[in-house]
């Protein structure tokens, strides 16, 4: 329920043109907020498929964001897919691991 409020509140700040401040500090542009919202949302809802797509689309438009990165990745990890949810995670400098280590499958 909250969830929702928050996206009503955002959207209409949106149309005011307000710039959206993120729940961890970041400043976002109101589409890079929306998007990030909606894909936290899906993963809350259990609904990790939705989730996943929902984050590609963020890194894919924000690739300087590390926010994004960092859910995506530790989704990625979560569902399974260590490697690419590694990458994820090493691109935005949140993981740092020797040269020798591997990931488990």
């Amino acid at each position: 329920m909250r969830s929702g409020i928050r996206m009503i509140l955002v959207f209409l700040l949106l149309l005011q043109g307000v710039e959206v401040v993120g729940a961890q500090g970041s400043s976002l542009s109101g589409e890079a907020e929306i998007l990030l919202l909606a894909a936290r949302n899906a993963q809350k809802a259990g609904h990790h498929g939705k989730a996943l797509q929902r984050y590609r689309i963020f890194v894919e438009r924000y690739p300087n964001v590390s926010e994004g990165h960092h859910e995506l990745g530790w989704l990625l990890i979560q569902q399974g897919a260590r490697e690419e949810g590694l990458t994820h995670l090493k691109r935005r400098g949140f993981v740092r691991f020797p040269k020798t280590w591997t990931a488990q499958k």
